[in-house]
């Protein structure tokens, strides 16, 4: 980022007087502000006579007097009329309570019915807030106290609290989608499979991604250079107060240490080095914005082809250019950037001096932070390595050679704390920082040794770590059983024990990932249990809220009468002559001291309180007892109690597993044993969930994978152990072998069932309610198979209840007709299976299914239809139609293509020529021998599959034409049955009623009105189906007969000639099938008139009804079979002669069975020809 980003620096503070300055508050009121905490935190009352807001050095032994307010002189009825309407306010207050709790009350009574009761951290109805936030601009703060000096402190906290405000601007606006950015469940495919990135997410996503996050990137990078210049000004500011310009350097600031102003630059300097990697360590985040850039580009050269306009284009591209320069510029990162623009200032004549005192602050601060990490003093101060690092850097500015003992201080604070969590998968080392930056200051203070040494050094650290990891545990939790006891007075304690608990878990997560260590399953289930108790130690502050809110006050009290205390004291010790001659400025300082303490909930009295105690080591006050090493103990518990509830929500918030959400698959695994501690993983489930709330995709995402991981890791286990128990249980009877109970998964089933519901993200999981599914299930799907065990799955119900409290529905199936369990969408989605196995009856309209075996037939009839249209309504009947034309177009294509073979169409083209040159010579009949020779001669052709010829293959296509087109008519029936039933419950066909009508006449309600509006359209639409005259056949032929009778498809005109052969084929099928039916065998069948209803249907498509008929086909057929007669006479005439005296019994049964066979033949040949001549009606 260039320097022109910046903004010029602030004008210098007033040096004399204050009439020409408008930055000082106007003249304090004639009475002092009120106390922010009411009357929970009022001081105690002054002794009559003395004003508890004067100043302090007359109230040590000076008279005052009580004075009345011009207002209230001149106006006391006023003061009157508002006390009566306050009083009636608060009476108003105290009803509107006192009514809500009675329905909070029943609101819980209704709640407490509920099988899934809702109360929990997550999900109470009232959340309790300590204490109230105030709105007051730093003006009014600073109201009362226009001093020079005082103007110094007022920038000073206005900068403070400005950074402080920033941090948790950031975090919640831009550290948040910057952090979950790509993050991704690899369970849950995406919706672009195309090219993969080299961050894993596929092309397309990932610009849509980048595209979704542009606004909160051009905030971020509208608001960064604001930050840098209010950072860059606060230095200069800061450099200012050091120099020999300020008027109160000497006496004020000259050697103070401005702990308060350094502690926010590291602040600063750690919310630039945070955004900074969640950038440049998100390879998601680059690679979408590269890619972003270059499709900018082509949209920019071609708008029109993204829908776009030249001049929305135009508007984009600054901020593209605004984005890439502040936020991916790969030349500098932020922390540099700034220190840069910083290092302008080191030639500025104070920059030695401000130099001098952040060496020493970091000397100090330094040993402090050692010393608390030993000691667990101040856990959630962890991440200030992370600010004092950075200030070592930026201390590089002003001072090339910085004490070699900070440095090596730092260097070793990774004992205590190697590496630190900032946000989410954001870490920072110490000494990675320091290697990467300040490497020649390293090396001065410990030594390339130590350097080289460093991966060893850490390596040795994570093996502590892991060594110590179950005592650590053990000793977290000796903590906490002794804090819950006390846990509503003891309230730092307990968030002590928190952000401890965080740190050891962040810091051996962060530990074994940087250094690219495993974790073994005796450390994960560890922190397993780490996450769990420190769930339980937030689910311990939530139980015991209303305690702890009510001593919340009493504590704060107690600490702000301390500070009371110890000001009297500093007020007892300036009446010494020593601090005669800044006795005024002192008086001025104590007087805002005694301000901030009694407005601690306001956001400024904090760090105005830390300004003045920096203010309060100064030279010229040396010797005071306000010092800041005195009041940082007991500010940092304010802090702490001040923003209570934030700060237990962010020491027990486990967000930061949002990267590695399988370790719950792991933590799960651990559990079944102790099944209640699922609660506690379920609400840490919860915070990571919540990260991503702001996409609800991604937040549905992570949902189903949490519930996916629950059920499949934790529930399902245990209910397969539960349901393996109830049949041993079961069938004890049988004599199974004995089971050794020691060796038994799960022993806790009772305490698993008895978890109480809690939540998942947005869903309640109950284990009661999920057993009950799982058996009423299994039990269910196991009786459907064998319906015969339904009384053994009932007695393991009654079991299941009676041991366990698993109230399972009833899985015995209730009787039904068989017609039921068929189903026409079914049938018509698999059409083509469906024709292929069963064989259409044309007479009886039922279809049957080949065989499979001896004992059962299954039959597709008129009255399962019916039962498919009482399910699914009368638009199947079209949806049938629509699904036979897609099968026929099929069929038809591969019939084309056999006609138009050319040893088919040659050999037909033969036939139809010798028919018609001999037509006369053989009376108009088609021979029955060369039909024969023909079949005889497509069997030489090629062998097929299944010793089948290819005019076997083209009889099946023709078969199973017909039964489509039986299929589509058995629908036709089924519906005009329906039709007929449902017809019966309407009014005469000729009278025009309308129940829509009538409901408006008589003004029924409008919801009465709609339903008779839907009843007409349903009676009307019932009327024109069942007075509809239709054909579904007369449309399949009328959608295929021009194409059949096209010039272009002139080979099809051939097909009549082949008619003979197909028959014979078909007589000797249709009688292998009554054969095996007779026998008993597999896919046997009594009929298969697909065929000829093929036949009639293709006959009519390509009109040649007469030109079949002149084939006289059916009359040869019964010559042919009249001539068999004959010749099976004359031939057992002849050789009775010879085999009478030998075998006369074998010679007659031979006649016999001969006969037998052509009797056969003739009834199927007649059979035939009068199911053809009734499928050729259907179509006329």
């Amino acid at each position: 980022m260039s320097d022109d980003l910046l903004l010029p620096p602030p004008p210098p503070p007033p040096q004399g007087s204050d009439d020409n300055n408008d930055l000082l508050p106007p003249p304090p009121p004639m009475d002092a502000p009120a106390d922010d905490f009411g009357a929970a935190a009022a001081p105690p009352p002054p002794p009559p006579g003395e004003d508890p807001f004067s100043n302090p050095l007359t109230a040590m032994g000076g008279s005052t007097t009580e004075t009345t307010t011009l207002w209230e002189f001149l106006f006391p009825e006023v003061q009157k009329e508002t006390a009566k309407a306050s009083a009636n306010v608060r009476e108003d207050l105290s009803n509107f309570l006192k009514s809500y709790a009675e329905n909070l009350d029943d609101l819980y009574q209704a709640i407490d019915q509920n099988p899934c009761r809702t109360w929990g951290v997550s999900s109470t109805p009232i959340g309790l807030q300590y204490p109230f936030p105030t709105s007051r601009t730093i003006d009014e703060f600073f109201e009362t106290h226009d001093d020079e000096l005082i103007y110094s402190v007022k920038l000073l906290t206005q900068y403070i609290t400005y950074i402080q405000t920033c941090e948790t601007k950031v975090k919640e606006d831009y550290y948040k989608p910057l952090a979950v950015f790509g993050e991704l469940i690899d369970e849950i495919p995406l919706p672009h499979e195309a090219l993969d990135t080299e961050c894993g997410i596929p092309t397309g996503d990932l610009e849509e991604m980048t595209a979704k996050i542009i606004p909160i990137l051009h905030k971020l990078a509208t608001f960064l250079p604001e930050f840098y210049a209010v950072g860059q000004k606060f230095v200069e500011y800061i450099l200012f107060l050091y120099s020999p310009q300020n008027k109160f350097f000497k006496q004020f600031f000259q050697n103070t240490i401005l702990a308060s102003a350094f502690s926010a630059i590291g602040v600063f300097m750690r919310i630039l080095y945070t955004l900074t990697t969640l950038i440049s360590d998100n390879p998601a985040l680059s690679d979408g914005w590269d890619h972003l850039r270059k499709m900018f580009f082509g949209i920019r050269k071609e708008p029109g082809n993204y829908n776009t306009t030249t001049e929305d284009v135009t508007q984009a591209e600054p901020v593209v250019m605004q984005i890439t320069r502040v936020l991916f510029n790969q030349s500098q990162n932020l922390v540099g950037l700034f220190i840069n623009a910083v290092s302008q200032l080191a030639g500025h004549p104070a920059a030695k001096n401000f130099g001098t005192m952040l060496e020493k602050y970091l000397d100090d601060e330094v040993s402090i932070y050692i010393r608390h990490e030993k000691n667990v003093d101040a856990p959630e101060q962890e991440p200030n390595i992370c600010n004092l690092t950075l200030l070592l850097h930026f201390l590089t500015v002003f001072k090339r050679n910085p004490r070699n003992r900070i440095v090596s201080n730092i260097w070793n604070s990774y004992q205590q704390a190697a590496i630190v969590k900032l946000y989410h998968f954001v870490s920072f080392s110490p000494i990675q920082y320091l290697q990467d930056n300040v490497l020649d200051l390293v090396r001065d203070a410990v030594g390339d040794s130590t350097i080289r040494g460093t991966q060893k050094k850490l390596e040795e650290t994570l093996a502590v770590q892991d060594s110590t990891l179950a005592a650590a545990c053990m000793r977290i939790f000796a903590m906490f059983s002794q804090w819950q006891a006390v846990c509503q007075t003891q309230l730092v304690r307990g968030l002590d024990v928190a952000y401890f608990l965080r740190s050891v878990i962040t810091r051996t997560i962060d530990l074994h990932s940087s250094l690219g260590k495993p974790l073994d399953m005796t450390h994960t289930e560890h922190l397993g249990r780490m996450i769990e108790l420190l769930k339980a130690i937030h689910t311990t502050f939530f139980l015991n809220q209303s305690a702890i809110l009510h001593n919340l006050p009493r504590s704060v009290d107690t600490l702000i009468n301390s500070f009371r205390e110890q000001l009297k004291k500093v007020g007892t010790v300036l009446r010494k002559r020593a601090y005669k001659p800044y006795r005024s400025v002192a008086s001025n300082i104590l007087n805002l001291a005694l301000h901030c303490v009694r407005s601690f909930s306001s956001e400024y009295s904090i760090p105005c309180l830390e300004v003045l105690a920096d203010l309060f080591s100064s030279k010229v006050l040396s010797g005071l007892p306000f010092t800041r090493e005195e009041i940082i103990g007991r500010l940092r518990q304010v802090q702490l109690l001040n923003h209570y509830t934030e700060n237990i929500d962010q020491a027990c918030n486990t967000s930061f597993l949002v990267d590695s959400p399988d370790l719950y698959g792991i933590f799960l695994k651990f559990i079944k044993n102790e099944p209640r501690r699922v609660i506690y993983l379920a609400m840490s489930m919860n915070d990571v969930a919540e990260v991503v709330k702001s996409d609800q995709e991604l937040y549905k995402k992570f949902e189903d994978y949490f519930i996916k991981t629950l059920r499949n890791e934790f529930i399902q286990p245990v209910l397969s152990q539960i349901e393996t128990e109830l049949r041993f249980h079961t069938h004890e009877h049988l004599a199974v072998s004995e089971r050794n109970p020691l060796k038994k998964q799960f022993n806790s089933f009772d305490k698993f069932l008895t978890i109480p519901p809690f939540k998942m993200v947005t869903k309640f999981i109950d284990i009661q309610f999920e057993a009950c599914y799982y058996f009423t299930r299994v039990f269910y799907n196991e009786t459907t198979i064998a319906p015969q065990v339904w009384e053994t799955y009932a007695e393991m119900a009654n079991m299941a209840n009676r041991l366990y409290g698993i109230k399972i529905l009833d899985c015995h199936i209730p009787g039904a007709m068989m017609q039921q369990d068929i189903d026409v969408l079914e049938i018509m989605r698999n059409i083509n299976v469906f024709v292929a196995c069963y064989n259409y009856d044309l007479n009886s309209q039922v279809f049957v299914q080949r065989a499979e075996d001896s004992h059962h037939v299954s039959i597709v009839g008129i009255p399962h239809i019916f039962s498919s249209y009482r399910c699914h309504g009368i638009g199947i009947m079209n949806t049938t139609v629509d699904f036979t034309y897609r099968f026929l177009r099929m069929k038809f294509n591969v019939f084309s293509k056999f006609l138009f073979d050319d040893t088919v169409k040659s050999r037909l083209i033969n036939e139809c020529g010798w028919f018609e040159q001999n037509k006369d010579e053989i009376n108009g009949q088609f021979p029955y021998a060369r039909a024969e020779k023909l079949v005889t001669d497509m069997k030489r052709i090629t062998g097929a599959a299944q010793n089948l010829s290819p005019l076997d293959h083209f009889r099946i296509l023709i078969t199973e034409i017909g039964n489509a087109l039986g299929f589509v008519r058995t629908v036709r029936n089924g519906g005009t049955r329906f039709l007929n039933n449902a017809i019966g419950f309407v009014y005469d066909e000729d009278e025009n009623l309308s129940f829509h009508d009538f409901a408006e006449e008589v003004q029924l309600p409008q919801a009465t009105t709609d339903a008779t509006a839907r009843l007409d359209s349903v009676v009307g639409k019932l009327k024109e189906l069942f007075n509809s005259e239709e054909s579904f056949f007369k449309m399949l032929v009328d959608v295929f007969a021009t194409a059949f009778r096209d010039k272009k498809n002139a080979h099809l005109q051939l097909f009549y000639a082949i008619i003979p052969a197909l028959t014979l084929s078909y007589i000797d099928h249709i009688m292998v099938l009554k054969d095996k039916a007779m026998k008993q065998n597999k896919n046997a069948s009594f009929s298969d008139d697909g065929f000829p209803l093929g036949i009639a249907y293709i006959l009519k498509l390509l009109d040649q009804d007469a030109s079949f008929d002149t084939l006289h086909w059916f009359d040869s057929l019964k010559a042919h079979a009249a001539t068999q007669r004959e010749e099976a006479a004359n031939n057992s005439k002849k050789s009775s002669f010879w085999q009478k005296k030998n075998d006369p019994t074998n010679t007659k049964q031979t006649l016999k069975l001969t006969l037998q066979m052509i009797e056969r033949q003739s009834k199927e040949y007649e059979l035939l020809e009068t199911t053809v001549h009734s499928a050729r009606i259907l179509f006329n």
